[in-house]
Formats: C-alpha cells, structure tokens, sequence
C-alpha cells in the first residue's frame, strides 16, 4: 500500500511539473561558470555560478573530475534540472582522478592500487566530501536540511558510501551504480580480499535502511552487475523491516538496456524524484486530474516503480 501511494504521488509530480514547469526539463551545462572553492584544509572543489543570497538546497555530484562531473551531461544527470530550480551544483575530483593530489591517477586502477596496499580511499574522500558540505553551511551557500548527493557508476558508489556516514544528506540519487568493486573488472582475483569485501554497499544497509534512495540502472549491465545492485536494494529492504522502517529505496531496472550506460529518461525522473523527496518548494503537490494524465517522460519510471513495489513484499 506505501509503495502505491508513493507512486501515484511521485507520478503526478513528474506530470505536473512536466506541464507547469515545461521549460526545466531544456537545459544545459554551457549557461553556468564554474568556480573553484578551497576549505580551510585544503580541499579543493567547485560550485556552478556564484553563491546565493540565501542559503540553498544543494546537490552534491561525484563521478569523475569536478569539471568532469560540472559539464559532462553523463555525469551532472539531475544535476542540471536542479540547478534550474535553485539547487546549488558541488563536485570533488574522486579517488583515482586528483582527488588526493598529483599521484592520484589512474581511475579505478588507481582503486585496485588502493585496496591491495589496504589504503582506505572511501574513509579519506568521505572526509574531504564532509570538510566541503561543512564550508558550504558556515559559509551560507548550502541550507543543511536540504543536501542530495547523485552520482554515475563509481560516483554513485562514493555517493552511497558518504550518505551513509552523513545523516545530513537527506537523498541520493545514484546511476547504473558500482555497488560491489568484486564486481568490476580492475578486481579479478580480489574478489574474496577481506578489504574488497567490506567496501561492499550491502555492508551499509543498516546505514541507508529508511532512507530515500533512488537507484536506476539497465536490466543486465554487464559492468557493474545490475544482480549486484538488487542484492544491495534487497539488503537495504531487510534491514529496514528488521527496524520497523518505511523502505524508502526505489529500484529502477530498465530491461531494455544491456550496456553500462544510465537509462534514458532516469536523470529527469530522478530530478523530479529528488525535488519530491527533499521537501523542495518547487515541486507541485499531485491533484486528482494528474493522476489521470500519463505521458511518455513517465512511462519507464512508472513501470520501473512497479518493480521497486515488488522488492518491497
């Protein structure tokens, strides 16, 4: 019953602001400028355009570079379509791409390098991304009670890994995610190494339990595992019925895409979602005439909610 109820509401907000909001879904990277911030340790990363005049709800991005993550559309996902509503846009460069200095190359090799010298990469990038969302409350950019973390494939991995040790993120968002490194292939012959296995996001359901939560991902991604990633949502589920928790993760598979690549039509279900979740001013209440309206910008997410409605029986 919570799992229709949800949905019904969740779709009339996708159609509501699809009509009442028509033009924030035609957006773009080029209108913003990026600047580079530092915190008082050091910690370097960058905003879109200039800081508002009063503290704002704010969207942290990982997936790649900052600039990466601030201009690729792969990347920035709902990020834009936030912005377009007051959103504040952060990123960090993430482990393996400068995230710890110069010799932090190499990407997900960079990871592998990581794990095998048993050098916690999550724990340290997970207090750079702390140090970036403390700067941005005392300095007035970011209202605390409105933070949001998205990320793609190894993103949205870290992205889960902070909301877990952060009770200040109220939702993340994450695409075609890394759930399991076991799982990707710069770890073969890791697969059972204690280490690789503790950073395992199955490992923080107890942390995410109760949480919203948004995961899309194709119906057989062979990079990342979409089985792992249903193992990660039913591990979440688990532990939100054993603390007698709503289970707030939504479960996105689209069977129509079988390549590492985000679903079509998940960064804007996702921005609606978001919006939706995060008590957001700009997202519409849902009226009876919507509920009766369908179109094609929520036809997959519908039907993706559907299989989310079975993970939680």
């Amino acid at each position: 019953m919570f799992c229709e109820s949800r949905t019904l509401k969740l779709i009339a907000c996708s159609f509501l602001t699809w009509i009442c909001l028509g033009a924030v879904f035609v957006v773009g990277v080029d209108a913003h400028s990026i600047n580079s911030l530092t915190t008082s340790s050091g910690v370097v990363f960058s905003v879109w355009d200039e800081q508002p005049s009063l503290p704002a709800p704010t969207v942290i991005i990982l997936s790649d570079t900052a600039t990466l993550s601030l201009t690729n559309p792969d990347f920035i996902q709902s990020g834009a379509i936030l912005a377009d509503n007051g959103f504040v846009c952060v990123s960090l460069n993430v482990p393996g791409y400068n995230a710890f200095g110069a010799g932090d190359t190499g990407g997900l090799d960079k990871w592998r390098e990581y794990s095998d010298a048993e050098t916690d990469f999550v724990a340290n990038f997970n207090e750079q991304v702390s140090d970036v969302l403390d700067y941005l409350i005392e300095s007035n950019y970011t209202n605390s009670t409105q933070v949001a973390a998205i990320g793609t494939s190894k993103g949205g991995f870290l992205a889960l890994q902070y909301m877990a040790t952060d009770p200040r993120i109220q939702v993340g968002a994450v695409f075609a995610p890394v759930t399991d490194l076991a799982r990707l292939t710069e770890f073969t012959g890791a697969e059972q190494d204690p280490f690789v296995q503790n950073l395992a996001l199955s490992n923080l359901a107890n942390d995410l339990a109760g949480r919203p939560i948004w995961i899309s991902i194709g119906g057989d991604d062979p990079r990342v595992g979409t089985d792992a990633a249903e193992g990660f949502a039913a591990a979440v589920e688990t532990a939100a019925q054993a603390g007698n928790l709503a289970n707030l993760l939504e479960l996105h598979l689209d069977p129509e895409v079988t390549t590492h690549i985000t679903p079509p039509g998940s960064a804007e279900a996702a921005a609606e979602w978001i919006l939706f979740n995060i008590n957001y001013a700009a997202a519409p209440e849902p009226s009876s005439a919507a509920l009766l309206s369908t179109s094609l910008l929520i036809f997959v997410p519908l039907m993706s909610r559907r299989r989310a409605c079975r993970l939680r029986k």
